[in-house]
Protein backbone atom coordinates (compact mmCIF):
# COMPACT_ATOMS: atom_id res chain seq x y z
CA UNK A 1 0.00 0.00 0.00
CA UNK A 2 3.32 2.60 0.96
CA UNK A 3 4.50 1.58 -2.57
CA UNK A 4 1.08 1.91 -4.57
CA UNK A 5 0.42 5.43 -2.31
CA UNK A 6 3.83 7.11 -3.13
CA UNK A 7 3.52 5.56 -7.07
CA UNK A 8 0.36 7.72 -6.71
CA UNK A 9 1.88 10.98 -5.31
CA UNK A 10 -0.60 10.83 -2.24
CA UNK A 11 1.35 11.74 0.92
CA UNK A 12 -0.65 11.50 3.48
CA UNK A 13 -2.00 7.56 2.47
CA UNK A 14 1.50 7.04 2.73
CA UNK A 15 2.13 8.19 5.99
CA UNK A 16 -1.60 6.57 7.06
CA UNK A 17 -0.50 3.37 5.52
CA UNK A 18 1.43 2.15 8.46
CA UNK A 19 -1.19 2.98 10.67
CA UNK A 20 -3.68 0.89 8.73
CA UNK A 21 -1.13 -2.36 8.80
CA UNK A 22 -1.17 -1.75 12.48
CA UNK A 23 -4.90 -2.33 12.84
CA UNK A 24 -4.91 -5.61 10.86
CA UNK A 25 -1.62 -6.69 12.78
CA UNK A 26 -3.63 -5.74 16.03
CA UNK A 27 -6.91 -7.82 14.79
CA UNK A 28 -4.93 -10.81 14.00
CA UNK A 29 -2.98 -10.49 17.27
CA UNK A 30 0.53 -10.36 16.07
CA UNK A 31 2.91 -8.28 18.40
CA UNK A 32 4.56 -6.63 15.44
CA UNK A 33 1.33 -3.87 15.17
CA UNK A 34 3.60 -2.04 17.42
CA UNK A 35 6.43 -1.71 15.15
CA UNK A 36 3.42 -0.40 12.50
CA UNK A 37 2.28 2.35 15.33
CA UNK A 38 5.12 3.87 16.52
CA UNK A 39 6.05 4.29 12.31
CA UNK A 40 2.90 5.84 12.04
CA UNK A 41 3.25 8.17 15.35
CA UNK A 42 6.85 9.34 13.80
CA UNK A 43 5.32 10.05 10.64
CA UNK A 44 1.97 11.80 11.66
CA UNK A 45 4.20 14.11 14.04
CA UNK A 46 6.45 14.85 11.68
CA UNK A 47 3.87 16.10 9.18
CA UNK A 48 2.59 19.18 11.08
CA UNK A 49 -0.96 18.13 10.03
CA UNK A 50 -3.63 18.82 12.42
CA UNK A 51 -5.66 16.28 11.22
CA UNK A 52 -2.45 13.50 11.23
CA UNK A 53 -2.01 14.88 15.21
CA UNK A 54 -5.18 14.15 16.12
CA UNK A 55 -5.16 10.52 14.77
CA UNK A 56 -1.89 10.40 16.67
CA UNK A 57 -2.99 10.89 19.88
CA UNK A 58 -6.00 8.53 19.65
CA UNK A 59 -3.77 6.07 18.90
CA UNK A 60 -1.22 7.46 21.92
CA UNK A 61 -4.61 7.07 24.09
CA UNK A 62 -5.22 3.59 22.50
CA UNK A 63 -1.83 2.40 23.38
CA UNK A 64 -1.92 3.93 26.81
CA UNK A 65 -5.59 1.97 27.72
CA UNK A 66 -3.82 -1.49 26.38
CA UNK A 67 -1.38 -0.79 28.61
CA UNK A 68 -3.42 -0.19 31.88
CA UNK A 69 -2.09 3.35 32.47
CA UNK A 70 -5.81 4.71 33.48
CA UNK A 71 -4.91 8.02 34.61
CA UNK A 72 -2.73 9.17 31.40
CA UNK A 73 -5.45 7.28 28.92
CA UNK A 74 -8.15 9.87 30.51
CA UNK A 75 -5.90 12.55 29.85
CA UNK A 76 -4.65 11.99 26.47
CA UNK A 77 -8.18 10.96 25.30
CA UNK A 78 -9.40 14.60 25.99
CA UNK A 79 -6.60 16.12 24.53
CA UNK A 80 -7.84 14.24 21.25
CA UNK A 81 -11.05 14.99 21.39
CA UNK A 82 -9.57 18.69 21.75
CA UNK A 83 -7.74 18.48 18.53
CA UNK A 84 -10.39 16.84 16.76
CA UNK A 85 -12.68 19.66 17.37
CA UNK A 86 -10.03 22.42 16.28
CA UNK A 87 -9.76 20.36 13.12
CA UNK A 88 -12.86 19.32 12.31
CA UNK A 89 -12.79 15.50 12.50
CA UNK A 90 -16.25 14.10 11.37
CA UNK A 91 -16.24 11.46 13.97
CA UNK A 92 -14.29 12.60 16.89
CA UNK A 93 -17.05 12.37 19.25
CA UNK A 94 -17.98 8.62 18.69
CA UNK A 95 -13.64 8.03 18.97
CA UNK A 96 -14.21 10.00 22.36
CA UNK A 97 -16.80 7.58 23.28
CA UNK A 98 -15.68 4.57 22.02
CA UNK A 99 -12.53 5.05 24.29
CA UNK A 100 -13.99 6.80 27.12
CA UNK A 101 -16.39 3.77 27.40
CA UNK A 102 -13.57 1.57 27.77
CA UNK A 103 -11.85 3.81 30.15
CA UNK A 104 -14.69 3.70 32.24
CA UNK A 105 -15.61 -0.04 31.78
CA UNK A 106 -11.58 -0.63 32.93
CA UNK A 107 -12.01 1.44 36.02
CA UNK A 108 -15.40 0.15 37.32
CA UNK A 109 -17.32 3.17 36.44
CA UNK A 110 -20.27 2.33 33.95
CA UNK A 111 -22.37 2.79 36.74
CA UNK A 112 -22.02 6.30 36.42
CA UNK A 113 -23.65 5.72 32.73
CA UNK A 114 -27.40 4.17 34.67
CA UNK A 115 -29.26 7.62 34.14
CA UNK A 116 -27.80 8.97 30.88
CA UNK A 117 -26.86 5.94 28.79
CA UNK A 118 -29.92 5.86 26.55
CA UNK A 119 -29.59 9.44 25.85
CA UNK A 120 -26.07 9.10 24.56
CA UNK A 121 -27.30 7.47 21.06
CA UNK A 122 -29.46 8.85 17.90
CA UNK A 123 -31.96 5.84 19.09
CA UNK A 124 -32.26 5.04 22.20
CA UNK A 125 -34.25 1.87 21.32
CA UNK A 126 -31.34 0.19 19.66
CA UNK A 127 -29.49 -2.63 20.66
CA UNK A 128 -26.27 -0.98 21.52
CA UNK A 129 -27.95 1.72 23.69
CA UNK A 130 -29.91 -0.71 25.69
CA UNK A 131 -26.83 -2.56 25.94
CA UNK A 132 -25.18 0.35 27.58
CA UNK A 133 -28.28 0.70 29.56
CA UNK A 134 -28.24 -2.63 30.84
CA UNK A 135 -24.53 -2.70 31.37
CA UNK A 136 -25.02 0.58 33.70
CA UNK A 137 -27.62 -1.02 35.42
CA UNK A 138 -25.40 -4.15 36.44
CA UNK A 139 -22.99 -2.47 37.62
CA UNK A 140 -24.91 -0.38 40.49
CA UNK A 141 -27.03 -3.41 41.39
CA UNK A 142 -30.10 -3.06 39.45
CA UNK A 143 -30.04 -6.33 37.96
CA UNK A 144 -34.07 -6.48 37.57
CA UNK A 145 -34.26 -3.45 35.75
CA UNK A 146 -30.86 -4.03 33.70
CA UNK A 147 -32.91 -7.05 32.70
CA UNK A 148 -36.47 -5.59 31.83
CA UNK A 149 -34.27 -2.92 29.67
CA UNK A 150 -32.17 -5.65 27.76
CA UNK A 151 -35.42 -8.54 27.31
CA UNK A 152 -36.61 -7.38 24.24
CA UNK A 153 -33.28 -7.54 22.85
CA UNK A 154 -31.71 -10.79 23.99
CA UNK A 155 -35.20 -12.17 22.62
CA UNK A 156 -34.24 -11.41 18.71
CA UNK A 157 -30.61 -10.41 18.84
CA UNK A 158 -28.66 -12.83 16.51
CA UNK A 159 -25.42 -12.84 15.57
CA UNK A 160 -24.29 -10.20 12.85
CA UNK A 161 -23.31 -11.12 9.58
CA UNK A 162 -19.52 -11.93 8.66
CA UNK A 163 -18.53 -7.99 7.72
CA UNK A 164 -16.14 -5.51 9.33
CA UNK A 165 -18.49 -5.57 12.67
CA UNK A 166 -18.95 -8.92 12.75
CA UNK A 167 -16.51 -9.41 15.78
CA UNK A 168 -16.80 -5.87 17.13
CA UNK A 169 -20.48 -6.69 17.75
CA UNK A 170 -20.06 -10.44 18.41
CA UNK A 171 -18.07 -9.77 21.46
CA UNK A 172 -20.42 -7.20 23.00
CA UNK A 173 -23.62 -9.13 22.89
CA UNK A 174 -21.26 -12.17 24.37
CA UNK A 175 -21.16 -10.19 27.34
CA UNK A 176 -24.62 -9.72 27.50
CA UNK A 177 -25.59 -13.00 27.16
CA UNK A 178 -23.20 -14.45 29.80
CA UNK A 179 -24.08 -11.31 32.03
CA UNK A 180 -27.38 -12.86 31.62
CA UNK A 181 -27.32 -16.44 30.75
CA UNK A 182 -29.13 -16.11 28.23
CA UNK A 183 -28.05 -19.59 26.61
CA UNK A 184 -29.76 -20.16 23.20
CA UNK A 185 -27.78 -16.84 22.16
CA UNK A 186 -24.47 -17.79 23.50
CA UNK A 187 -24.76 -20.87 21.36
CA UNK A 188 -25.56 -19.04 18.34
CA UNK A 189 -22.80 -16.38 19.16
CA UNK A 190 -20.37 -18.89 19.91
CA UNK A 191 -20.60 -20.69 16.71
CA UNK A 192 -20.18 -17.45 14.72
CA UNK A 193 -16.89 -16.48 16.54
CA UNK A 194 -15.15 -20.12 16.55
CA UNK A 195 -13.93 -19.04 13.15
CA UNK A 196 -12.01 -15.87 15.13
CA UNK A 197 -11.06 -17.93 17.91
CA UNK A 198 -7.02 -16.46 17.26
CA UNK A 199 -7.89 -13.05 16.12
CA UNK A 200 -8.63 -9.88 18.30
CA UNK A 201 -11.57 -7.68 18.47
CA UNK A 202 -10.35 -3.89 17.45
CA UNK A 203 -12.46 -1.29 16.96
CA UNK A 204 -12.46 1.09 14.30
CA UNK A 205 -8.36 1.50 13.17
CA UNK A 206 -6.97 0.96 15.94
CA UNK A 207 -9.09 3.06 17.96
CA UNK A 208 -9.84 1.02 21.03
CA UNK A 209 -8.84 -2.89 21.74
CA UNK A 210 -11.75 -4.82 22.97
CA UNK A 211 -10.02 -8.56 24.07
CA UNK A 212 -9.15 -11.46 22.48
CA UNK A 213 -12.10 -13.68 20.77
CA UNK A 214 -10.84 -16.51 22.97
CA UNK A 215 -11.80 -14.39 25.86
CA UNK A 216 -15.59 -13.74 24.70
CA UNK A 217 -15.46 -17.51 23.42
CA UNK A 218 -14.52 -18.31 27.17
CA UNK A 219 -17.33 -16.11 28.51
CA UNK A 220 -19.72 -18.13 26.38
CA UNK A 221 -18.78 -21.44 26.90
CA UNK A 222 -18.88 -20.79 31.00
CA UNK A 223 -22.57 -19.64 30.11
CA UNK A 224 -23.22 -22.74 28.42
CA UNK A 225 -21.61 -24.60 31.27
CA UNK A 226 -18.22 -26.24 29.12
CA UNK A 227 -15.98 -25.68 32.20
CA UNK A 228 -13.67 -27.10 30.60
CA UNK A 229 -13.64 -25.69 26.85
CA UNK A 230 -14.32 -22.32 28.56
CA UNK A 231 -10.83 -22.62 30.87
CA UNK A 232 -9.09 -23.63 27.47
CA UNK A 233 -10.66 -20.59 25.92
CA UNK A 234 -9.58 -18.02 28.52
CA UNK A 235 -5.80 -19.61 28.41
CA UNK A 236 -5.50 -18.94 25.42
CA UNK A 237 -6.88 -14.97 25.87
CA UNK A 238 -4.58 -14.56 28.53
CA UNK A 239 -1.25 -15.65 26.51
CA UNK A 240 -3.03 -13.28 23.28
CA UNK A 241 -3.25 -10.68 25.75
CA UNK A 242 0.35 -11.02 27.17
CA UNK A 243 1.80 -11.23 23.74
CA UNK A 244 0.00 -7.57 23.46
CA UNK A 245 0.94 -6.29 26.54
CA UNK A 246 -2.85 -6.01 27.28
CA UNK A 247 -2.98 -5.96 31.23
CA UNK A 248 -6.23 -5.24 31.83
CA UNK A 249 -7.22 -7.50 29.94
CA UNK A 250 -5.24 -9.94 31.13
CA UNK A 251 -6.73 -9.42 34.01
CA UNK A 252 -10.15 -10.11 33.36
CA UNK A 253 -9.59 -13.10 31.59
CA UNK A 254 -7.16 -14.71 33.96
CA UNK A 255 -10.24 -13.36 36.40
CA UNK A 256 -12.20 -15.46 34.61
CA UNK A 257 -10.42 -17.95 34.61
CA UNK A 258 -10.12 -18.41 38.26
CA UNK A 259 -13.84 -18.92 38.38
CA UNK A 260 -13.78 -21.38 36.41
CA UNK A 261 -11.19 -23.09 38.69
CA UNK A 262 -12.65 -22.86 41.91
CA UNK A 263 -15.24 -25.31 40.65
CA UNK A 264 -12.49 -27.79 40.82
CA UNK A 265 -11.70 -28.71 44.00
CA UNK A 266 -8.35 -29.92 42.56
CA UNK A 267 -7.63 -26.14 41.25
CA UNK A 268 -9.13 -24.22 44.18
CA UNK A 269 -6.23 -22.93 45.83
CA UNK A 270 -4.62 -22.24 42.52
CA UNK A 271 -7.72 -20.11 41.67
CA UNK A 272 -7.36 -18.49 45.16
CA UNK A 273 -3.68 -17.29 44.22
CA UNK A 274 -5.02 -15.86 41.15
CA UNK A 275 -7.37 -13.87 42.11
CA UNK A 276 -5.08 -12.58 44.97
CA UNK A 277 -3.04 -11.65 42.14
CA UNK A 278 -5.91 -10.11 40.20
CA UNK A 279 -7.14 -8.21 42.99
CA UNK A 280 -3.36 -6.89 43.42
CA UNK A 281 -2.65 -5.79 40.52
CA UNK A 282 -6.11 -4.81 39.76
CA UNK A 283 -5.86 -2.40 42.47
CA UNK A 284 -2.49 -0.91 41.37
CA UNK A 285 -3.77 0.44 38.21
CA UNK A 286 -6.76 1.67 39.22
CA UNK A 287 -9.41 -1.18 37.99
CA UNK A 288 -11.07 -1.24 41.40
CA UNK A 289 -14.09 -2.99 40.23
CA UNK A 290 -12.17 -5.92 39.32
CA UNK A 291 -10.30 -6.20 42.46
CA UNK A 292 -13.21 -6.30 44.49
CA UNK A 293 -14.68 -8.86 42.57
CA UNK A 294 -11.76 -10.67 43.00
CA UNK A 295 -11.65 -10.41 46.55
CA UNK A 296 -15.19 -11.13 46.82
CA UNK A 297 -15.20 -14.17 44.28
CA UNK A 298 -12.11 -15.81 46.63
CA UNK A 299 -13.88 -14.59 49.71
CA UNK A 300 -17.27 -16.24 48.98
CA UNK A 301 -15.83 -19.60 48.32
CA UNK A 302 -13.79 -19.61 51.30
CA UNK A 303 -10.55 -19.27 50.31
CA UNK A 304 -10.01 -14.93 51.48
CA UNK A 305 -7.36 -14.03 48.79
CA UNK A 306 -7.35 -11.02 50.61
CA UNK A 307 -5.02 -8.24 49.51
CA UNK A 308 -5.54 -5.73 51.59
CA UNK A 309 -8.26 -4.00 53.78
CA UNK A 310 -9.14 -0.42 54.70
CA UNK A 311 -10.25 0.49 58.15
CA UNK A 312 -10.22 4.59 57.86
CA UNK A 313 -11.73 7.49 59.79
CA UNK A 314 -12.99 10.80 58.10
CA UNK A 315 -14.81 12.44 61.12
CA UNK A 316 -17.38 10.98 62.46
CA UNK A 317 -17.42 8.18 59.93
CA UNK A 318 -15.50 5.02 59.65
CA UNK A 319 -14.99 3.44 56.43
CA UNK A 320 -14.30 -0.71 56.58
CA UNK A 321 -13.22 -2.97 53.41
CA UNK A 322 -12.43 -6.19 53.33
CA UNK A 323 -13.00 -9.26 51.32
CA UNK A 324 -14.30 -6.93 48.36
CA UNK A 325 -17.58 -6.04 50.65
CA UNK A 326 -17.12 -1.81 52.43
CA UNK A 327 -19.12 -0.77 54.70
CA UNK A 328 -19.28 2.32 56.56
CA UNK A 329 -19.98 2.93 60.77
CA UNK A 330 -20.32 5.75 62.64
CA UNK A 331 -17.56 6.80 65.52
CA UNK A 332 -16.96 4.49 68.39
CA UNK A 333 -14.49 4.49 70.56
CA UNK A 334 -14.13 0.01 69.60
CA UNK A 335 -13.56 1.09 66.44
CA UNK A 336 -10.94 3.38 67.13
CA UNK A 337 -9.37 0.40 69.48
CA UNK A 338 -9.72 -2.02 66.40
CA UNK A 339 -7.41 0.17 64.19
CA UNK A 340 -4.75 0.23 66.96
CA UNK A 341 -4.94 -3.75 66.98
CA UNK A 342 -4.51 -4.08 63.71
CA UNK A 343 -1.34 -2.17 63.76
CA UNK A 344 0.11 -4.34 66.04
CA UNK A 345 -0.85 -8.26 64.19
CA UNK A 346 0.05 -11.02 67.04
CA UNK A 347 1.33 -8.35 69.57
CA UNK A 348 -0.09 -7.23 72.72
CA UNK A 349 -1.23 -3.74 72.66
CA UNK A 350 -1.41 -1.70 76.03
CA UNK A 351 -4.89 0.06 77.38
CA UNK A 352 -2.58 3.34 77.64
CA UNK A 353 -2.09 2.90 73.54
CA UNK A 354 -5.78 2.58 73.12
CA UNK A 355 -6.93 5.13 75.42
CA UNK A 356 -3.91 7.64 73.46
CA UNK A 357 -5.28 6.40 70.23
CA UNK A 358 -9.16 7.37 71.27
CA UNK A 359 -8.23 10.66 72.70
CA UNK A 360 -4.88 11.88 71.63
CA UNK A 361 -4.26 10.48 68.01
CA UNK A 362 -1.20 9.61 66.93
CA UNK A 363 0.59 12.03 69.42
CA UNK A 364 -0.41 10.13 72.11
CA UNK A 365 -0.22 7.00 70.67
CA UNK A 366 3.37 6.92 69.64
CA UNK A 367 5.32 7.42 73.00
CA UNK A 368 2.64 6.99 75.92
CA UNK A 369 3.97 4.94 78.36
CA UNK A 370 3.74 5.83 82.65
CA UNK A 371 6.94 6.68 84.28
CA UNK A 372 8.63 7.96 81.51
CA UNK A 373 8.72 12.06 83.06
CA UNK A 374 6.41 14.13 84.57
CA UNK A 375 4.86 15.82 81.74
CA UNK A 376 4.11 12.80 79.95
CA UNK A 377 2.48 11.16 83.17
CA UNK A 378 0.26 14.16 83.10
CA UNK A 379 -1.09 13.57 79.78
CA UNK A 380 -1.65 10.15 80.77
CA UNK A 381 -3.25 11.01 83.86
CA UNK A 382 -5.31 13.59 81.42
CA UNK A 383 -6.67 11.12 78.89
CA UNK A 384 -7.47 8.28 80.97
CA UNK A 385 -9.43 10.58 83.81
CA UNK A 386 -11.44 11.79 80.58
CA UNK A 387 -12.30 8.29 79.06
CA UNK A 388 -13.48 7.35 82.72
CA UNK A 389 -15.46 10.32 82.92
CA UNK A 390 -16.71 9.57 79.67
CA UNK A 391 -17.61 6.36 80.81
CA UNK A 392 -19.50 6.92 84.04
CA UNK A 393 -21.55 9.83 81.64
CA UNK A 394 -22.34 6.30 79.51
CA UNK A 395 -23.40 4.53 82.59
CA UNK A 396 -25.04 7.14 83.59
CA UNK A 397 -27.07 7.74 80.23
CA UNK A 398 -27.82 3.44 80.09
CA UNK A 399 -29.20 3.13 82.91
CA UNK A 400 -31.43 6.15 82.43
CA UNK A 401 -32.40 4.59 79.24
CA UNK A 402 -33.05 1.32 80.79
CA UNK A 403 -30.14 -0.21 78.69
CA UNK A 404 -28.40 -2.76 81.23
CA UNK A 405 -26.59 -4.02 78.49
CA UNK A 406 -24.71 -0.86 77.09
CA UNK A 407 -23.99 0.03 80.67
CA UNK A 408 -22.26 -3.26 81.05
CA UNK A 409 -19.85 -2.68 78.26
CA UNK A 410 -18.96 0.63 79.96
CA UNK A 411 -18.73 -1.02 83.66
CA UNK A 412 -16.21 -4.00 81.96
CA UNK A 413 -14.24 -1.29 80.15
CA UNK A 414 -14.02 0.80 82.78
CA UNK A 415 -12.97 -1.79 85.34
CA UNK A 416 -10.42 -3.39 83.04
CA UNK A 417 -8.53 -0.01 82.53
CA UNK A 418 -8.44 0.62 86.51
CA UNK A 419 -6.98 -3.16 86.54
CA UNK A 420 -4.44 -2.41 83.70
CA UNK A 421 -2.81 0.39 85.62
CA UNK A 422 -0.38 0.12 88.00
CA UNK A 423 -0.22 3.49 90.32
CA UNK A 424 3.09 6.01 89.62
CA UNK A 425 4.81 7.43 92.67
CA UNK A 426 2.30 10.06 93.93
CA UNK A 427 -0.41 8.79 92.91
CA UNK A 428 -3.63 6.67 94.27
CA UNK A 429 -4.42 3.25 92.48
CA UNK A 430 -7.46 4.62 90.62
CA UNK A 431 -8.36 8.30 90.10
CA UNK A 432 -10.25 10.35 93.14
CA UNK A 433 -13.86 10.28 92.33
CA UNK A 434 -13.70 7.12 90.48
CA UNK A 435 -14.61 3.90 91.95
CA UNK A 436 -13.30 -0.19 90.92
CA UNK A 437 -15.85 -1.42 92.56
CA UNK A 438 -19.43 -2.04 91.04
CA UNK A 439 -20.88 -1.82 94.14
CA UNK A 440 -20.17 1.38 95.01
CA UNK A 441 -20.52 3.55 91.68
CA UNK A 442 -18.94 7.12 92.87
CA UNK A 443 -18.70 9.68 90.16
CA UNK A 444 -18.04 13.15 90.31
CA UNK A 445 -20.41 16.10 88.94
CA UNK A 446 -18.42 17.63 87.10
CA UNK A 447 -19.36 21.52 85.49
CA UNK A 448 -19.85 21.61 81.97
CA UNK A 449 -20.43 18.06 81.74
CA UNK A 450 -23.60 15.77 80.99
CA UNK A 451 -24.72 15.69 84.92
CA UNK A 452 -23.62 19.16 85.94
CA UNK A 453 -26.82 21.38 87.15
CA UNK A 454 -25.40 23.90 84.64
CA UNK A 455 -24.77 21.22 81.34
CA UNK A 456 -27.39 20.47 79.07
CA UNK A 457 -28.59 16.94 79.62
CA UNK A 458 -28.05 16.37 75.94
CA UNK A 459 -24.11 17.16 76.00
CA UNK A 460 -22.20 14.28 76.84
CA UNK A 461 -18.91 14.65 78.33
CA UNK A 462 -16.82 15.04 75.09
CA UNK A 463 -19.18 17.60 74.08
CA UNK A 464 -19.47 19.61 76.96
CA UNK A 465 -16.58 21.87 75.85
CA UNK A 466 -19.02 22.81 72.76
CA UNK A 467 -22.46 22.98 74.14
CA UNK A 468 -23.71 25.63 76.23
CA UNK A 469 -25.99 25.36 79.04
CA UNK A 470 -29.78 24.35 77.61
Amino acid sequence: MIEFARDAGDAELVIEAPLLAAADLMELADPAFRGELEEFLRLAGASGQPRLRYAAMVRRAMLTLLAGRLSEAQRLIDQAAVLGGECGEPGAAEVWGDQVFELMAAQGRLGELAGVALDMFPDPDSRQARGVQAMALLAVGSRAQAAEVIAPTLEDLTPPPANQQLLGEASFAAQLAADFGARPLAERLHAALMPYADQAVVSGVAVTFRGAVAHHLGLLAATLGRPGEAAAHLEQAIAVHERLGALPWTLRSRYELAAIWLQDPARRDAAATMLAEVAADAHRIGMQQLARDAEARGFAAGQAPVTSGELSRDGMLWTLSYGGVTTRMRHAKGLSDLAVLLTAPGRPVAAADLVAAAGAGEAGLSGLRLGSDEVFDATARRQITERLADLDDEIAEAESWADPYRAERARDEKDALLRSWPAPPGWSAAPVGWATSRSAPARRSRPGSATSSTGSSRCTRRSARTCGPA
